[in-house]
């Protein structure tokens, strides 16, 4: 009878651990999902002071024209850029935790104005993520374009 109790008391244990740990990751997806919308509405406005916030300082960015930058690279073109987007979406979201790792991969659609000239680009992105402090912070970004229509 005792090894009955002491194998329910187990299960019990570990149904709760399993919720609590499930729960976690469910935070943390949630929180990463955010972080990456949040990231496209801070690029539409230029916000570089929020997306310092979230880019690790060894962020690096390999983008869809095959230019690879820095987080200080990066952060000044937010500033300065001749690119006005109108709207910045993403969509297909995945996230895979890693402990205090995460890999998130999804597809955007950005348009709007180069240079005075119309742009609608569709492509694919990888984002890492890493966990530091208690906080997400994206060191590593690559883009891949799908289609881009100018």
């Amino acid at each position: 009878m005792k090894t009955v109790g002491a194998f329910l008391f187990l299960l019990l244990t570990l149904s709760l651990f399993g919720q609590t740990a499930h729960q976690t990751v469910d935070l943390d997806v949630n929180k990463l999902i955010a972080l990456e919308k949040m990231w496209n509405q801070v690029q539409m406005v230029r916000d570089a002071g929020a997306l310092d916030s979230i880019l690790g300082e060894r962020f690096v960015g390999t983008y869809s024209n095959g230019d690879v930058g820095r987080k200080p690279d990066f952060l000044a073109n937010i500033k300065r850029s001749s690119n006005r987007p109108a709207t910045v979406s993403i969509k297909d979201l995945n996230v895979e935790l890693y402990g205090d790792a995460a890999v998130v991969t999804g597809i955007y659609h950005v348009h709007g104005i180069e240079k005075g000239k119309p742009y609608d680009d569709e492509g694919r992105f990888t984002d890492t993520w890493i966990r530091k402090s208690g906080q997400w912070e994206c060191v590593a970004s690559h883009a891949s374009l799908i289609q881009n229509r100018r």
